[in-house]
């Protein structure tokens, strides 16, 4: 029987502060509020027995590290509204990314919320 061994952390932040309109009166409700959200992942795959097959990769017995930041605003422009722009960086040590060991993903997001 094979063991696998791996280790793996995750480290979130949000800094959020809340915008005052000095052009026009605002009710509290509809105040504009900035958040940015970081986010930081590291998985280490030490055997690789958990990460190749995932990627289409035959299980080799090679140590797989994979590395992950993100970054997204949180925008809540006017009442309901919330738009979260969001980059993001991913690495590892086998070209696992269509052929290559980085991608960089750009995404946005509309909400409502109620």
């Amino acid at each position: 029987m094979a063991v696998s061994a791996w280790r793996s952390a995750t480290k979130h932040a949000l800094v959020s502060c809340t915008l005052a309109n000095a052009w026009a009166s605002r009710p509290a409700s509809h105040a504009r509020v900035v958040a940015v959200a970081l986010r930081a992942d590291y998985l280490n795959d030490q055997q690789g027995f958990r990460t190749t097959a995932a990627f289409g990769l035959p299980p080799t017995g090679v140590e797989h590290n994979l590395v992950s930041a993100t970054g997204t605003l949180n925008l809540k422009t006017w009442p309901g509204a919330l738009v979260r722009p969001e980059l993001r960086l991913d690495h590892s040590n086998f070209a696992v990314f269509d052929g290559s060991k980085t991608q960089v993903t750009v995404a946005l997001s509309f909400a409502y919320v109620f």
